[in-house]
């Protein structure tokens, strides 16, 4: 549905001003000659309006838009991002446990991800996933399985790389991609 808002503009001298609002049309005499659809809002502009005036009521659409939609942003909040160390339960997991949570890995990803404002806590955890080497984002989830990490490591380089990149970059660079990957499914749930 188009809600439509009647502006009746009168030329003075160089500049315009509106005369006259509403949300009923104005009377026959005085019928639209241009109409700019802003979202669900119609702005009709009525004789005498120019390009100028179109533009500018245009705007104000738009800020007539944004204000009806500030309650719903107001329920949405920033940093409503936490991260969880899972002790693993498979052994060969502990060295990248230790690792990674002595780095702050998670932490750096949370405060990557805290400016975003989201609608409820968005939990992100690293945990043993019963041999399945993936990720995934499921109920404000995002879940990093520690064999996707122990895949990665089993590619990652032994040395420096000239560029400066160390070893843990190998790993922690594809973590934060799959992790934005399934942050981005959040975003949309």
């Amino acid at each position: 549905m188009i809600h439509r808002i009647y502006l009746r503009i009168e030329q003075a001298e160089s500049d315009y001003r509106i005369i006259q609002t509403g949300c009923r049309p104005p009377p026959a005499a005085l019928s639209c000659v241009k109409e700019v659809a802003c979202g669900n809002v119609g702005i009709v502009c009525v004789k005498g309006a120019t390009m100028k005036t179109v533009l500018a009521l245009a705007v104000a659409g738009m800020i007539l838009i944004t204000a009806m939609a500030m309650p719903a942003f107001a329920a949405s909040k920033a940093n409503r991002v936490s991260v969880r160390y899972v002790p693993p339960k498979n052994p060969a997991h502990q060295e990248i446990y230790t690792e990674l949570k002595q780095r702050g890995v998670l932490e750096k990803l949370q405060t990557l991800l805290s400016p975003f404002r989201l609608p409820r806590t968005l939990r992100v955890s690293l945990t043993g996933c019963d041999g399945e080497a993936d990720a995934w984002y499921e109920d404000a989830d995002i879940t990093i399985c520690y064999e996707y990490i122990a895949e990665l490591m089993k590619n990652m380089s032994q040395e420096t790389t000239p560029g400066g990149f160390a070893p843990i970059d190998t790993i922690v660079g594809p973590m934060f991609e799959v992790s934005l990957h399934e942050f981005a499914h959040a975003l949309f749930d």
